[in-house]
C-alpha cells in the first residue's frame, strides 16, 4: 500500500513538473516573401523582425503574429500584448484582427512539434479609443474601419485552450491608447485557460492605411520600422519581446478617381483622366457597356466613343512601380450615353436665300438652307447660323 502511494506521489509530481515548471513565450511574426522575391506560402514563423527583404503587404492587410506559450500551469492564465497604433502622427498598427488577411496561407502551427488540438476563437472587442481628426469623409477610426471587416476576421485563435476574455488594459503612459500624440501604443489581456502545458495564440496587426486615416497619414511615410507588436508579460511575469517590421515592406495603394463627363451624345467621343498621388504609376483602362475605347488604354487619360443610347462603365487599375511594392487600385464610372436630340423646326420665307429675318404669316416648314446648323448636348439641340 506504501509503495502504491509512494507511486502515485511520484507520478503527481511529474505531472505538476510538466504542467507548470517554468511558464515562458516566444513571439514570432509571419514572413511571406520579400517585395519583387518570390512568395511564401504558406508563410514562414521568424522570431525577429522583417522587412521588404523578408516580407510584402499592402495597407489594410494584416500582420500575423503568433505567440507559443509554454511549460504553463494548469490553472487560469493571462498574457499582455502590445502594439503601437501611432508613430511620428501616423497610423501604424491601428487594431488587432484574426490571423488570415493576406494572400498567402497563415498556418500558426507551421514548424512547432507536439500535440495540438482543434483550436477556437474568440471575438475582438472594438477598439477603445477612435477620432475623426483628418479621417475622409470625418468618420470616426480606427472603429470604422474594425466594424466594417467580416466577423470572421475579428476573432483571436487559440490552440490548446479556451479564451475567456479579451480586455483593453493601460499602457505605461497609464491610458488605453490615444491619437492625439505623436507615439502611442495600445495594450490587450488575454485571459484564457488550459490543461495543457503548450498553447498558441494567433491574431493579426491592421496596417493603417491612408483609405482609412487620409493622404500622407499613414506610417508608410514614416522612416525606418514603425510597425510594431510586442509580448509583455505572461501571468505578469516576463520580459519586453518586440517584433517590428519595416515600412519598405507595405505598399500604400495609389488613390484612385476619374473624371470626364458623366453624360454624353452619342454619336461623339470624350476625354477622361485618372486622377492619383504619386508619379511613376501604371494604368490600365477597360470599358464595357455602349462605348469604346479610341488610341492607348495605358495612359493616365483616354478616349471613348460613345455607342448605343444606354450607358457604359469605364474602370481604370493603377498601379504601383514595382520597387514600390507594385499594389494597385481599380475605380470606376458609369456613364449614360443619351440620343441625339432632334432639332426644332424651321419656319421662313420659300424665298429665302441666305438671312434670317422676322418670320412673316406667311411662313411655312422648309429644309434649312446651308448657311444653318445644328448644335445638340445631352439634353437640348438648337439651329445655329454659320458665319
Amino acid at each position: 500500500m506504501g509503495g502504491l502511494l509512494f507511486a502515485l506521489f511520484v507520478l503527481c509530481l511529474l505531472n505538476i513538473k510538466a504542467l507548470g515548471g517554468n511558464p515562458a513565450g516566444d513571439l514570432d511574426q509571419g514572413q511571406n516573401g520579400g517585395v519583387n522575391k518570390p512568395v511564401i506560402d504558406p508563410v514562414d514563423w521568424i522570431n525577429g523582425n522583417s522587412n521588404a527583404q523578408k516580407s510584402h503587404y499592402v495597407e489594410g492587410q494584416s500582420i500575423a503574429y503568433r505567440l507559443k506559450l509554454t511549460d504553463l500551469n494548469v490553472q487560469t492564465n493571462y498574457v499582455d500584448i502590445e502594439y503601437d497604433i501611432r508613430k511620428s502622427t501616423k497610423a501604424t498598427i491601428d487594431y488587432i484582427t484574426s490571423f488570415q488577411r493576406i494572400n498567402e496561407l497563415v498556418n500558426p502551427l507551421k514548424g512547432l512539434t507536439g500535440t495540438f488540438g482543434t483550436p477556437s476563437t474568440f471575438p475582438i472587442p472594438p477598439p477603445p479609443v477612435s477620432t475623426a481628426v483628418g479621417t475622409p469623409g470625418g468618420l470616426p477610426q480606427p472603429i470604422t474601419s474594425f466594424s466594417s471587416l467580416p466577423v470572421s476576421e475579428r476573432n483571436v485563435t487559440i490552440y490548446n485552450g479556451t479564451i475567456l476574455s479579451i480586455n483593453y488594459i493601460n499602457n505605461a503612459d497609464g491610458d488605453l491608447g490615444s491619437w492625439a500624440v505623436n507615439d502611442s501604443s495600445q495594450r490587450v489581456r488575454i485571459t484564457f485557460k488550459t490543461t495543457n502545458a503548450a498553447v498558441v495564440l494567433a491574431w493579426g496587426g491592421h496596417i493603417g492605411s491612408q483609405k482609412d486615416w487620409g493622404f500622407g497619414n499613414s506610417a508608410t511615410a514614416v522612416p525606418g520600422s514603425p510597425f510594431h507588436t510586442r509580448f509583455i508579460s505572461l501571468n505578469g511575469q516576463g520580459g519586453n519581446q518586440d517584433r517590428g517590421l519595416a515600412a519598405d515592406a507595405v505598399c500604400p495603394p495609389p488613390t484612385c478617381a476619374i473624371s470626364g463627363p458623366t453624360s454624353v451624345c452619342t454619336p461623339g467621343t470624350s476625354t477622361y483622366t485618372a486622377q492619383t498621388d504619386g508619379t511613376g504609376n501604371a494604368f490600365l483602362w477597360s470599358i464595357s457597356g455602349n462605348g469604346t475605347l479610341v488610341g492607348s488604354a495605358t495612359g493616365s487619360s483616354v478616349q471613348v466613343a460613345s455607342g448605343a443610347p444606354g450607358s457604359f462603365t469605364l474602370s481604370v487599375t493603377i498601379s504601383r512601380d514595382a520597387a514600390l511594392g507594385g499594389c494597385s487600385t481599380t475605380c470606376a464610372q458609369t456613364v449614360t450615353v443619351n440620343p441625339p436630340p432632334s432639332c426644332p423646326p424651321i419656319w421662313a420665307p420659300l424665298d429665302w436665300p441666305t438671312t434670317v429675318g422676322p418670320l412673316p404669316m406667311e411662313a411655312r416648314p422648309f429644309r434649312p438652307p446651308p448657311r444653318l446648323t445644328c448644335s445638340s448636348s445631352p439634353t437640348q439641340a438648337s439651329w445655329g447660323l454659320l458665319r
